[in-house]
């Protein structure tokens, strides 16, 4: 389902980790670039040792979805398979081809911001508040973990059709 090649440079000091997900009807990768923070023990393996990450990339096509919003219902699809469809009636609806098996409900808090809250195993995980702005070109996100309290923010872009 996944790969991961983790290689260390000739000085040590820097790693790149490569992950490949072929869970997904494409295969996903993921690069993440890192420095040496503390040194690896005597005598051990080269990735040994404490290492902070500095740059993050990864394929198109994992950041790409499509998002259809109407009074009555929103929907969200990926290239990959992932899928979503839920009304606006407080119900819980599953996210199609995700591993995680991601029950979804949605509500409309205005025309422009979309709250998604996001179940698995009978508990909330996160919740996905998706804000467009008033030219329709770009949404702002946030989620809130419910587990950590931690927030992750991103924005996205209007792609040209």
């Amino acid at each position: 389902m996944f790969t991961e090649t983790d290689t260390v440079s000739a000085d040590g000091n820097t790693l790149t980790e490569v992950k490949k997900d072929t869970t997904e009807a494409e295969a996903v990768t993921f690069e993440s670039d890192f420095r040496r923070i503390a040194p690896a023990p005597a005598g051990a393996h080269a990735v040994s040792g404490s290492w902070q990450v500095f740059k993050l990339s990864r394929s198109e096509n994992s950041t790409i979805i499509k998002y259809k919003c109407t009074s009555q219902e929103f929907s969200a699809e990926t290239p990959l398979g992932e899928k979503l469809e839920a009304k606006f009636d407080g119900k819980l609806y599953e996210m199609e081809d995700d591993p995680g098996h991601t029950m979804v409900s949605v509500k409309l808090i205005n025309p422009y911001k979309v709250e998604q809250t996001n179940v698995r195993d009978g508990k909330i995980v996160f919740i996905v508040t998706l804000e467009v702005t008033p030219d329709g070109e770009t949404i702002h996100a946030t989620s809130k973990s419910k587990q950590d309290g931690s927030v992750k923010t991103w924005t996205l872009h209007k792609q040209s059709e």
